[in-house]
């Protein structure tokens, strides 16, 4: 995907300053990297929506004061009570140098499992995996559409080429399960059950019981 573009100001530091800036509805954020001074800047809150609330992991391109550094959002913090982006990292990125980074999970396809009556459980939605920036994946695509009752794909079942993963390789990532019996309808069809034979037998014994009468 094409990278996202996000306009920065130089900020001041310390929380006067910040409180100040999130009153005009902006966020105040920094980028890092191995070979650049951190950059402490300002942003709008609207900017970072294609950040945030997206299922990939883009490459964003920030400028501040005519520099551009093509960065990766590392962390958010959001205020806990009213949901407002309270801050950013960003990671710079240096050509021929290894990040470890989360890229999310798509899948892609109904299991067959699923579609015979099996339940899919997906246990976690995003890998850590560190590989060079041209290599950063954007998702990591699965296809679960040949699972069936009882199939699970691990993090070891993977393969990317230029992309290791940190994630641990035994983690489970989907796995389709038998359906659930439901143990209230499981009683009812034994009480059932139990009615019908015990009908059959009071038939029986009747039954004999004529015959001995003849």
């Amino acid at each position: 995907m094409d990278a996202i573009k996000i306009q920065g100001t130089p900020r001041g530091t310390g929380k006067s300053a910040a409180r100040a800036l999130r009153r005009e509805g902006r966020v105040p954020c920094v980028l890092y990297g191995a070979r650049v001074d951190s950059v402490s800047f300002a942003t709008e809150v609207n900017a970072l929506n294609p950040l945030i609330y997206t299922d990939e992991t883009p490459i964003v391109q920030v400028e501040v004061e005519g520099e551009t550094y093509d960065c990766v959002m590392k962390e958010v913090t959001f205020d806990p009570v009213r949901d407002i982006v309270r801050h950013a990292d960003f990671q710079v990125l240096t050509a021929g140098e290894a990040i470890t980074i989360t890229v999310p999970i798509q899948f892609t396809g109904i299991p067959v499992g699923q579609l015979n009556g099996g339940d899919t459980q997906t246990l976690i939605h995003d890998l850590v995996v560190r590989c060079l920036p041209k290599d950063i994946p954007s998702s990591v695509d699965i296809d679960i559409s040949h699972l069936d009752i009882g199939d699970t794909i691990h993090v070891r079942d993977l393969k990317i080429e230029g992309v290791s993963f940190v994630t641990l390789e035994d983690q489970t990532i989907v796995t389709v399960v038998a359906p659930r019996v439901d143990a209230a309808l499981l009683e009812e069809e034994e009480a059932a059950a139990e009615d019908a034979e015990g009908a059959t037998d009071e038939a029986a014994d009747e039954a004999g019981d004529a015959s001995d009468d003849a």
